[in-house]
């Protein structure tokens, strides 16, 4: 049982270890491709982005005939309304890409030509869960969904739910041409696809076979930085090729989804060999302290004829189907962990007699070695006894003892080993929920509002404060832990030079600084009776206040490039909170009224009966 538990935990962590490094694995073209990093000095400190310009995926790939193909990435999130035949579907991301997007990447296809369906602006291409959920028995292909009631797609190909260990997570992916009709406002300017000024815009290259990334890398940067001082906006970057294999567990880029850290994956592989260490330990002991007492089984034995080879081959072959058992044992551990360990980390981890052939071949490895060591020392001690000395009560164990004695101390060291980290982890998942946040997470719920609320929100807000118990409500479009959209921003730096800086932006009504308790600590917050705010008017988090070099910030002009926003100024800093995990630190934010960005309602309740208060919202 000991052994079995061993190494059912043993190889439970193994196959979670094996998919945390499986990301981005199953791409062909995985060695060849490459995600380009800006990187650039502010204030002393290196930031880096995913954002790049628009126009950086078609110069150079025109540029280096090393670059074979590109493509650029626009994440829409997963906010958007879809209809089909006046009926709601399933809420899922949608990505805009290039069409090199799928000969680059190896998604498989289950239904339509998705490399086609990328070149056509109207065509969208959705994923098997989509389709089994909205469609049923009706073949998708050829049918027009709706994006937000105003863009109508022809589904043109179905491809497979994305799986668990890629950074890319769509439901819905259509061409990134498709921009022009889905944002008429902003996407249809002259040069949108082509431009250096608004960066918003993953890119990822694939490079021909060969071709060396280190030097590309430098020439690449030289070409960008020439581009971005043409068009007067600096051009002191560097850029930084990231491979695909290296996203999953780069840490400190902004606007990133990397979620992966390699030093716990170093660690729970020693957790793994430890816990191992100490079942085969407590096995071998268990062994050698039961065979030491069948001693004069043994004389006798050896008194009518057993040889030293018939005993050894007696005590291996005795261990090793005790091993086998516990291998047996250890699958139904494993399986039924499964569940429970799946809900732990939220993954779909699984282990198959077909397609992990490897990892039970390594089981059956274990099994085997653990049975040979378990049984070897006994059998050569053992068989190594005289009858006669054994018969007459005259045997010797203390080799055996000693044996134990250094294999208990081992195995106590290892265990204790474990418990301190076992207590370390305990104490950072306390320190992770008992942190300070920066804002109050309780009490608040929020919703994706269905048209009629959309259209009649003055409203509804009316008669949600109506409600006893409600305290704020407000308009935004995102929460803590979903912040990830990007706009660039421009302001004068002290030499009054104009600078550009991307920065994660949450577009917000001003009452949801009460929504979260957020706290102002210079300058005011934005206001709905002050007109100009609604256009001008920006706030910003004091990392932003950093990172942008702003000593005073509050009254320094500063404008969002978007066509419908006015050149305004910063009116207020917020003080930093935690809008995405703790592992990350605080990036840069900055907060501005954008009535057609927001996708949530956030309503803050006071203390009492929850359920009560959601049903009369409801």
């Amino acid at each position: 049982t000991g052994l079995s538990i061993g190494i059912s935990a043993c190889f439970l962590i193994l196959i979670f270890i094996r998919f945390e490094l499986s990301y981005e694995a199953f791409h062909k073209n995985k060695d060849e491709i490459y995600r380009i990093i800006p990187k650039s000095i502010k204030n002393g400190s290196e930031v880096r982005q995913t954002m790049c310009a628009s126009a950086f995926g078609p110069h150079v790939y025109e540029q280096f005939k090393e670059v074979i193909n590109y493509t650029r990435l626009f994440d829409v999130g997963d906010n958007s309304l879809w209809r089909y035949k006046e009926d709601d579907i399933l809420k899922g991301n949608l990505i805009l890409v290039d069409s090199g997007f799928f000969d680059m990447f190896s998604f498989s296809t289950i239904a339509g030509n998705a490399n086609e369906a990328l070149k056509n602006p109207a065509s969208i291409i959705i994923s098997e869960k989509v389709a089994k959920t909205n469609f049923h028995n009706e073949n998708p292909i050829g049918k027009i969904i709706e994006w937000e009631n105003e863009v109508g797609f022809v589904v043109a190909a179905v491809i497979e739910n994305t799986p668990e260990n890629s950074h890319f997570q769509f439901d819905y992916i259509a061409s990134v041409l498709a921009a022009r009709s889905m944002y008429p406002n902003w996407a249809t300017r002259e040069g949108f696809y082509e431009e250096y000024g608004s960066w918003n815009f993953p890119t990822y290259y694939q490079l021909e076979k060969g071709a060396d990334p280190n030097k590309l890398q430098s020439e690449i940067a030289t070409f960008l930085n020439t581009q971005l001082k043409k068009e007067d906006l600096g051009g002191n970057r560097t850029f930084w090729l990231q491979n695909l294999s290296e996203i999953h567990f780069t840490k400190g880029i902004i606007s990133d989804v990397a979620n992966g850290d390699l030093d716990f994956v170093y660690a729970f592989a020693l957790v793994a060999i430890f816990l191992l260490l100490i079942a085969c330990i407590n096995f071998t002991n268990l062994s050698t302290a039961l065979a030491t007492r069948r001693a004069k089984e043994v004389g006798l034995r050896k008194t009518i004829g057993a040889g030293r080879r018939q005993l050894l081959q007696q005590f291996l072959s005795e261990t090793v189907i005790m091993s086998f058992f516990a291998f047996l044992l250890s699958l139904i551990i494993i399986q039924l962990a499964f569940p429970l360990l799946n809900e732990l980390l939220n993954r779909n981890l699984s282990l198959s007699f077909s397609s992990d052939i490897d990892l039970i071949l390594m089981m059956i490895g274990v099994m085997l070695f653990t049975g040979l060591l378990a049984g070897s020392y006994p059998g050569f001690y053992l068989a190594s006894f005289q009858p006669v000395e054994v018969l007459k009560g005259k045997l010797q164990t203390s080799g055996g003892k000693l044996l134990r004695k250094i294999l208990t101390v081992f195995q106590f060291a290892i265990a204790s080993l474990l418990i301190v980290f076992t207590i370390t982890v305990y104490f950072q998942m306390g320190y992770m929920k008992k942190s300070d946040l920066g804002f109050n997470k309780e009490q608040v719920m929020y919703f994706y509002p269905p048209e009629p609320i959309e259209n009649s929100y003055e409203a509804f807000k009316q008669q949600i404060l109506a409600i006893s118990g409600i305290d704020h409500i407000s308009r935004t479009n995102a929460i803590p832990g979903r912040m990830n959209s990007t706009f660039a921003y421009v302001f004068p730096g002290e030499d009054n030079a104009e600078n550009k800086q991307g920065l994660i932006t949450l577009s917000l009504e001003p009452d949801y600084l009460n929504v979260l308790d957020l706290e102002i600590v210079d300058g005011r917050n934005l206001s709905e009776e002050i007109s100009s705010d609604a256009l001008e008017g920006y706030l910003i988090n004091e990392t932003a206040a950093k990172i942008l070099g702003l000593t005073n910030p509050v009254d320094h002009p500063f404008k969002v490039i978007q066509p419908d926003r006015e050149e305004g100024k910063i009116v207020g800093v917020v003080k930093d909170f935690h809008f995405k995990s703790l592992q990350n630190t605080i990036e840069p934010l900055a907060m501005w009224m954008g009535t057609n960005e927001y996708y949530i309602i956030a309503v803050k309740l006071k203390t009492g009966n929850m359920a009560n208060k959601i049903a009369e919202v409801q």
